[in-house]
């Protein structure tokens, strides 16, 4: 298990090299080949409602049949989406490639990640029986140092070539390719049951109070963050800072990332894991409502002290839903809560692109925090008694 455990690192650190630079990069290209920031926010929704059908797809074939093939065919997608990049740039069929569900999301962005992070996140409880907190936060510092240093990479292709997309665009397929291979040497864990019996009892899901309860938290955090965080790149230009600043901002904010996951697990000794979630994200959602009073250097701060305070509960979570489900319905649970958050978030992208071209600034950003509030008070009501009960 240790070999899979290595090799689902592998694939996460290879992809998060490229995201570390497309989430932000996407929507500055876009920007420069003339589309509009609408047009923009419409790419966001479709890609993030794709992701969000994946995602749910996923997790009833990869419960009911098998986690390592589905998450090798989720895992190509992106290669469809870079090799367009590459080849054209023609607007309508540029659409077409929001059918690989690869949204705007960077870390900390509420969206829940790619369509493969379920199916990740369930394969790592698969193989690891105690500790799985401090595993999770590994592959959480594993994800932010290497997008970190994809973002660093990104700071340098921008300062040193003068066709800087099509370099990082060739990096993300070559590290695409890799991650796909990756998941091929992985070992096939057997689902408890016979795969006939587990295909008749997909309809039966005993885990629907508690999705309901981590779909409605991550929903509306998720909807507020969306308005914000898919087009937070392209709001950075309009007050004066070019793609290098925003380069060297997002890997600073993936260094913030890091250091947080790493003493998540104190933080979560000291005060509990729901109370350490309610309060590392109200700050979190608190900090982008001052966004549209700074500028400079000041925009820089704020965002990668906002990032690195939401993405502290990101192994908390994750450890703390992996004990709400069976184990036969990790992959299903995850699919749905995902879900529950990509589609708010890709409905509130377009809205924020509206409001972001309309110049309604103030609106947005307060919005956007505002909303996204609902997200730790919800858990905290939800969840809190469990906690309790666990002391």
């Amino acid at each position: 298990m240790e070999k899979d455990i290595l090799l689902l690192a592998v694939f996460r650190a290879s992809r998060s090299f490229f995201f570390g630079y497309t989430a932000f990069m996407l929507p500055l290209y876009f920007e420069s080949l003339g589309y509009s920031v609408v047009f923009i926010g419409i790419y966001s929704f479709l890609a993030t409602t794709f992701s969000g059908a994946l995602v749910l797809a996923s997790g009833f074939i990869g419960d009911v049949f098998s986690r390592k093939k589905t998450l090798a065919v989720l895992s190509a997608l992106p290669i469809f989406l870079f090799s367009t990049l590459l080849l054209t740039t023609n607007q309508t069929l540029i659409v077409f490639t929001s059918l690989a569900g690869v949204a705007f999301t960077t870390v900390g962005s509420g969206a829940g990640g790619g369509p493969v992070a379920p199916l990740q996140t369930s394969m790592i409880a698969d193989r690891v029986e105690f500790g799985r907190t401090r595993i999770y936060s590994i592959f959480t510092i594993v994800s932010t140092l290497f997008a970190m240093v994809g973002g660093s990479f990104s700071s340098l292709v921008i300062r040193y070539s003068s066709n800087y997309y099509e370099v990082l665009f060739i990096t993300a397929l070559v590290l695409e390719i890799i991650s796909v291979i990756s998941v091929l040497f992985l070992k096939e864990v057997k689902i408890p049951g016979k795969r006939k019996e587990a295909a008749r009892e997909a309809v039966h899901f005993t885990s629907g109070r508690t999705v309901a309860k981590i779909g409605m938290s991550g929903a509306s955090g998720s909807f507020g963050l969306g308005m914000t965080i898919p087009l937070i790149a392209v709001w950075m230009a309009t007050r004066g800072l070019d793609s290098l600043d925003v380069s060297i901002i997002f890997t600073l904010s993936y260094i913030a990332t890091a250091i947080g996951s790493y003493f998540s697990g104190n933080l979560e000794r000291r005060f509990g894991t729901i109370s350490t979630i309610f309060y590392l994200r109200f700050m979190a959602s608190g900090v982008m409502m001052i966004f549209p009073f700074v500028s400079g250097i000041i925009i820089g701060i704020l965002y990668i002290l906002r990032s690195g305070l939401y993405q502290m509960t990101i192994p908390l979570r994750q450890s703390f839903v992996m004990t709400l489900y069976p184990p036969n319905e990790r992959a299903r649970g995850l699919g749905f809560t995902s879900m529950a958050r990509r589609i708010p978030y890709g409905i509130s992208t377009t809205l924020g692109g509206i409001l972001l071209s309309s110049g309604a600034i103030v609106a947005l950003f307060s919005l956007s925090g505002g909303i996204s509030l609902l997200d730790p008070v919800l858990y905290y009501v939800f969840f809190r008694k469990m906690e309790k009960s666990r002391t």
